[in-house]
């Protein structure tokens, strides 16, 4: 999990790097302190527009909120992040929170295989929904913040 861990850190380091320099940059060309390219405009436009500017949009998880809700989503998925390396290793993920979900998934296969001496190729997955709320796993992991698109949940079913 430490390598999952450090890939998400550099890649919403990179992110946040980005929104830095960019904003900065605007601000910079706003003043006319910097030369307003095509990319700023468009940044500015975007922004202006209540929209997340492609620039951020290039070096970010896919999203399609409009920009204050993009906010409020990055400040948690990076509190998440910090908490995590902040207070150990959490008891439950926010599974739509990563950058790339697949390498946290091939990491618990891969921390489970190691556990139980089985090789990893021969690992799957299979789940368990529960209606109360679990607070520790006694075996496997426990996510949060899965989403089901085009198809409801009967839960006596």
């Amino acid at each position: 999990m430490n390598t999952v861990l450090t890939q998400e850190l550099g890649r919403y380091n990179r992110l946040l790097k980005e929104i830095k320099s960019t904003s900065e940059a605007l601000l910079k060309a706003i003043k006319g302190e910097l030369v307003m390219t095509n990319d700023l405009d468009k940044m500015f436009k975007a922004l202006y527009d209540g929209k997340v500017p492609d620039l951020w949009l290039a070096k970010s998880y896919p999203t399609l909120k409009p920009l204050a809700n993009y906010v409020i989503d990055l400040q948690k998925r990076c509190n998440f992040f910090k908490n995590w390396v902040d207070n150990g290793i959490p008891k439950s993920f926010w599974l739509s929170g990563f950058f790339f979900t697949q390498s946290f998934l091939t990491g618990v296969l891969q921390n489970y295989s190691r556990r139980e001496k089985i090789p990893v190729d021969e690992l799957t997955f299979s789940f368990l929904f529960k209606k109360t709320e679990i607070k520790e796993a006694t075996s496997g992991t426990l996510v949060y913040g899965l989403f089901i698109e085009g198809a409801s949940w009967d839960a006596k079913r």
